[in-house]
């Protein structure tokens, strides 16, 4: 056995109250801990805490991982029955914000070999109709509430930021551990794949607007577009897991979570302003911007 300064496997729980739109553990950067500074008031549901791997969620983070958006439709009802509880009623009709965070698995499948059907599940337009079946749910069943569609990064700039760390480069290595298809082919596959990401983030936006055309007072839908601007390689494997080189680690859920933020906080025209890691500040809710948008 080789040795390269990675925590056991032993140390692997999912940190569901320090994710970076939902967690509650105290001091940590959450969209939840910075609603609660303005309201005094953490947003119910919210999680703390860990959970095995894989597990069906905690409060309402319903998110699981290795979720497609094919899965969108068992959280949302897995959502929806939460908030029907008596646990929750004093939310029901209080306005709630909901992020989307979803997409990466599926491009992951889309350079699987053919005959196993799993490319399938990356198809932009069942991307586009399962994420519109679950906000026309959202819709209908969780009235008040914000949407934050989120857009995705490349994949390829994940296989950049692991070149020249010799752990990351054997994990990634695909005769050594499956971890998504994509990252760990070849150029053009992960070339490929970038369209396929560039075409979900286009699918989300269109989604937005055509929900924010409605005109309805008690649901709204918005594009956060900043994290497809991160700069994932410039800063190699600071901001990824220790286990897998792939999925965010503490400090990228803290700075996704500041980004996220400020996109909340932004015009559109502003959304997409390129950000420097070492000198990101918050935008701060005021006269001239005090409204989520």
């Amino acid at each position: 056995m080789v040795w390269l300064g990675r925590p056991p496997i032993s140390s692997v729980f999912e940190y569901r109250g320090k994710v970076f739109s939902s967690g509650a553990d105290p001091g940590e950067y959450t969209i939840a801990n910075f609603l609660n500074h303005y309201t005094k008031q953490l947003p119910a549901g919210a999680p703390s805490g860990v959970t095995l791997p894989l597990s069906r969620g905690k409060d309402l983070n319903q998110a699981i991982s290795g979720a497609k958006v094919q899965d969108l439709k068992a959280e949302v009802s897995r959502l929806i029955r939460l908030l029907s509880t008596s646990h929750y009623a004093g939310i029901r009709n209080e306005w709630k914000l909901v992020t989307l965070f979803i997409g990466a698995n599926n491009v992951c499948l889309l350079c699987t070999p053919p005959m196993t059907r799993l490319p399938q599940l990356a198809d932009v337009e069942a991307f586009e109709h399962h994420t519109r079946m679950a906000l026309e749910r959202l819709r209908k069943h969780v009235r008040k509430s914000f949407v934050n569609l989120v857009g995705l990064f490349n994949v390829s700039s994940v296989y950049e930021a692991s070149r020249g760390d010799l752990y990351c480069e054997f994990v990634l290595d695909p005769a050594h551990m499956a971890i998504c298809s994509c990252l760990q082919g070849n150029e053009e596959q992960r070339q490929a794949s970038d369209l396929v990401v560039r075409e979900y983030n286009s699918r989300l936006e269109k989604l937005a607007k055509e929900y924010q055309a409605l005109n309805d007072s008690h649901f709204a839908v918005v594009y956060q577009p900043g994290f497809t601007i991160f700069p994932i390689a410039k800063y190699k494997q600071s901001y990824f897991s220790g286990i897998d080189c792939f999925h965010p680690n503490l400090c990228a859920n803290q700075v996704m979570a500041t980004v996220l933020w400020n996109n909340m906080f932004s015009t559109p025209q502003e959304k997409l302003e390129p950000y420097d890691l070492e000198t990101l500040s918050f935008k701060c809710p005021g006269p001239d911007r005090p409204y989520l948008q």
